[in-house]
């Protein structure tokens, strides 16, 4: 069974008023009447006008057919204040060129990275929520060209942005009619913003000094063993006999019991 194809379901959207169904529908018939009634200047016109828009539609429709994408990060983790830059490639391995074509895909909520440039984010509507998207424009894909460019993501504080794909919108050549295209990405690709170093860390105290006779103690308060027997380790340490309650026994003082 063949698969289903890529111009089969598109979304128009985007483009203009000019390019809807009946608004061809309606330059058809004026332009069939203009004619009957002997009106030639305006049916050219008319007639014109509607094959302008069904090439515009037909262009627009197989503009995107074959058209991959892939999307490549020097870094999966950064900190606060640095950059990491994204590389994107873009592949037309058609006849048919793409005289425009946007490229988009949604930023992490909150802001944790940014583009560097202002002017490479948008906001697009889905689903009644208005989110950041970045926004690139190319111009001039021709036929049988493979284009790459870098851009560069900033990070502003911690967050995680995950890309599972890279958006594609394109159409004729003079932007009458605009269709738009989901390229998934071979894996997700994952950029992590870690807090600044040092946020959150408790100092460490220091263990209070204790006097030459008393035993050593390390970091953590534990015992690390006899300084004169390195052979005991620490939790191995020799115990201390207990005296008996009522004061030291007949051996106590060397006697042999």
């Amino acid at each position: 069974m063949s698969g289903k194809p890529e111009s089969s379901g598109l979304d128009f959207a985007e483009s203009s008023l000019f390019t809807m169904r009946f608004t061809i529908a309606a330059l058809l018939i004026c332009g069939v009447g203009f004619s009957l009634y002997g009106r030639l200047p305006a049916a050219l016109f008319t007639l014109g006008t509607a094959a302008a828009a069904i090439g515009a539609r037909l262009w627009a429709r197989h503009a995107l057919d074959g058209v991959s994408a892939a999307l490549s990060a020097d870094r999966a983790c950064l900190f606060p204040g640095e950059v990491c830059p994204l590389r994107v490639t873009l592949d037309n391995p058609k006849v048919l060129p793409l005289v425009w074509l946007t490229v988009r895909f949604p930023l992490a909520p909150g802001g944790a990275l940014t583009p560097e440039r202002a002017w490479e984010v948008t906001e697009v509507e889905e689903g009644g929520v208005r989110r950041p998207w970045y926004e690139k424009h190319v111009s001039f894909l021709l036929w049988n060209q493979r284009l790459s460019y870098t851009s560069r993501l900033r990070a502003e504080h911690r967050g995680l942005l995950t890309l599972e794909g890279l958006r594609l919108l394109s159409g004729d050549g003079l932007c009458l009619c605009v269709r738009d295209k989901d390229i998934p990405l071979p894996r997700p690709l994952q950029l992590a913003v870690f807090p600044p170093s040092g946020a959150g860390v408790h100092p460490v105290v220091p263990p209070p000094q204790l006097g030459a006779g008393d035993r050593r103690a390390g970091s953590a308060g534990r015992p690390v063993g006899d300084p004169e027997r390195p052979g005991l380790s620490a939790g191995r340490q020799r115990p201390v006999p207990e005296l008996p309650p009522d004061g030291p026994g007949p051996g106590a003082h060397g006697e042999r019991v």
